[in-house]
């Protein structure tokens, strides 16, 4: 009989590590099936024992030991563990759920014949604090797409000379596939492609395929697919670096670029992170010579299109009427490219008929009675609704439309604002004829929907293509004309990395438009738009470097927050046991702004450190004595 102690792979679970009997032959290393409530989940076994040598302190133990259900071969590198643990740590989570993030079900749940087990030993042992064990190579490469994918190719066929395997990690689905092509083209019978989309089969045959593949082999994927156990990896590269979409969704709040950087260390990989702008603490990092360059560093994107921002100040009269969504500028600019039959793209910055509603009266947003985000009006089959975009929540508005607000109780709510859905429908009004076509989250469930929306916009000529964020995602084509019809919706996000987002939005755009960009604002005076319409990259990273050092933000400190729901009485109750326990440590406690119709609040701590300063080994150990109702963001994008 051995006594085994597993990582069980589960966000659920808010331990390191649980022990199992079982007797059968488990080593360190091994996947196994472990009972845990009442379900079964797959775990990484860590260290095993006899049970004979410790039978007196398990019978002092104040439960009943469980028996493994099953156990079949390991396939990670200890390395892969190891990354994980000290992930675990910089974002305070279990390291069961860090390992969840990285490797998909259905690999922990296959086995595979002829694969050669992974031992894993004293992984129970190591020093969570200890710092990598390798110094390895990290470069920067800011660039066009187009030259960052050519450099690629050249360096997967120099590391194929070298008897080296390269991961490509995307952050997105969509990028995967787009980059596919591309990258198949001269070297498809030794690329190997992941994504999230795929089918269980097919997934299972392209890991036996890259574990099993003799020739070296570049894999394009997801974060999820880091786990391919290749011996010979020589090379990781952090695609798109800038994208938000290396975060996941949901708990356990984790950035996969940190995972990616430190699995890089442990096994002694090149580490090249690549966009075509790099994220502002990273081009700190490489001013600090942290990271070396790949090649010349651009800070000037090129582009053929023409840019110009348009002041939306002046269309504002004094009567109290709704100015013009579209300014003279670009309802002209629009016609003459329709009229050359060019395509026209309009990016917007949410989903649904209008951004947000707020009362007439007392100025109060309607917000959702679940989490208090803003609520979206949205038009269905069933009439308008209220759609939370955080949380899923669907309120139908009242037929006769007196809607009251929760606040005050006045009838008088106002839309502001146009959503995608909206701006679609004013657009095909004022160009009557024009193909006007929408692409968000509403209008593409799929990766197949959307790319047939494309598909249509590209086919036609003289046509509109309105959406979100989500659609320069499958944009592969230039277009003649691009226009953001209200860059200020962006900036009431409450996110201190805005500004970045916006560059970067406009940057995108720019690269895919051949003759002219439009830019409407009311706040025309910012200078981030000029520098993104010249591509003057450096101009936008050194005023923004200036105003995080002095507002205190990354890369200048660590910031972990802490936040919870809970009525206000409560919270306050809540929130003064938690700054005595985080005593030390300059706490900063806040309440949301929004309050639920049902007295909700979010309650939040804001904890500011030297940089580099974190994990600090007692307030991780505070923090994570914590109940579950805290939710622990380390590098938040929002801090209220």
């Amino acid at each position: 009989m051995k006594l085994v102690t597993v990582i069980p792979f589960s966000r659920g679970v808010f331990k390191d590590t649980l022990t199992y009997w079982s007797g059968k032959s488990v080593s360190p290393g091994s996947l196994v099936t472990v009972p845990l409530r009442n379900k079964s989940v797959s775990a990484l076994a860590v260290s095993v024992e006899d049970l004979g040598e410790v039978k007196a302190e398990v019978k002092k133990a104040p439960f009943a030991l469980k028996k493994i259900i099953s156990v079949r071969r390991g396939v990670f590198f200890r390395e892969f563990a190891e990354a994980a643990r000290r992930s675990a740590d910089y974002f305070a989570a279990p390291v069961g759920s860090i390992l969840e993030a990285f490797v998909p079900k259905a690999v922990l749940e296959a086995e595979f014949e002829g694969v050669k087990e992974k031992p894993i030993s004293g992984l129970e042992q190591s020093e969570s604090f200890s710092a990598p064990r390798l110094k390895i190579e990290k470069l920067v490469f800011q660039a066009e797409k187009e030259e960052r994918f050519a450099a690629y190719r050249s360096l997967v066929r120099e590391e194929f000379a070298r008897g080296a395997s390269v991961f490509i990690c995307f952050p997105k689905i969509e990028s995967v596939l787009a980059a596919a092509a591309s990258f198949e083209k001269g070297i498809e019978e030794y690329a190997v492609v992941f994504h999230g989309d795929m089918k269980r089969k097919e997934m299972l045959g392209e890991w036996s395929r890259a574990v099993k593949e003799p020739h070296p082999v570049v894999i394009l994927g997801t974060p999820t697919f880091l786990s391919v156990p290749r011996e010979d990896l020589k090379t990781v590269i952090v695609e798109e670096e800038n994208s938000r979409a290396y975060k996941t969704i949901g708990r356990p709040e984790l950035d996969a670029r940190y995972f990616i950087e430190r699995y890089a260390e442990e096994r002694g990989l090149k580490f090249i992170a690549g966009d075509a702008f790099l994220r502002t603490e990273t081009l700190y990092r490489y001013h600090e010579q942290e990271f070396m360059p790949f090649t010349s560093v651009k800070f000037r994107a090129l582009s053929p299109a023409g840019g110009s921002v348009i002041d939306m100040k002046k269309y504002i009269s004094g009567d109290g009427k709704t100015p013009p969504f579209l300014s003279n500028e670009l309802k002209t600019l629009v016609e003459l490219t329709l009229r050359e039959r060019g395509r026209v793209v309009i990016l917007t910055g949410r989903r649904g008929l209008h951004q947000a509603t707020i009362c007439g009266d007392c100025g109060a947003l309607v917000s959702c009675s679940r989490c208090g985000a803003p609520l979206v009006i949205h038009e269905k089959k069933s009439g308008r609704v209220f759609v939370c975009h955080k949380c899923g929540e669907e309120k139908s508005i009242e037929a006769d439309g007196e809607e009251k607000c929760a606040k005050c109780g006045s009838w008088r709510l106002k839309a502001l604002g146009l959503g995608s859905e909206g701006a679609a429908k004013e657009i095909a009004a004022q160009f009557p004829g024009v193909k006007v076509l929408r692409l968000d989250g509403d209008a593409a469930k799929t990766d197949k929907a959307a790319k047939k929306i494309v598909g249509q916009f590209y086919e036609t000529g003289g046509g509109i293509l309105i959406g979100t964020e989500m659609m320069l995602n499958y944009l592969t084509e230039r277009v003649e004309t691009s226009a953001i019809l209200n860059a200020d919706s962006f900036f009431t996000v409450p996110d201190w990395r805005i500004n970045e987002k916006i560059f970067s939005l406009i940057l995108s755009l720019r690269s895919i438009t051949e003759k002219a960009v439009m830019v409407q604002t009311q706040e025309n005076e910012r200078e981030i738009f000029e520098q993104a319409l010249r591509g003057d990259l450096m101009s936008f990273y050194r005023s923004e470097i200036d105003e995080r050092r002095k507002f205190g933000y990354p890369p200048f400190a660590e910031l972990v927050k802490i936040s919870w729901n809970a009525r206000k009485e409560n919270a306050e109750k809540e929130t003064a046991h938690l700054l005595d326990k985080l005593s030390g440590w300059n706490a900063r406690p806040y309440f949301s702004r929004t309050e639920t119709p049902k007295g909700i609040v979010r309650a939040n701590v804001l904890i500011k450190l030297p940089r580099g300063a974190w994990p600090e080994k007692k307030l991780l150990a505070a923090i994570k004595t914590l109940s579950p109702k805290f939710v622990i963001s380390v590098d938040p994008e929002s801090i209220v």
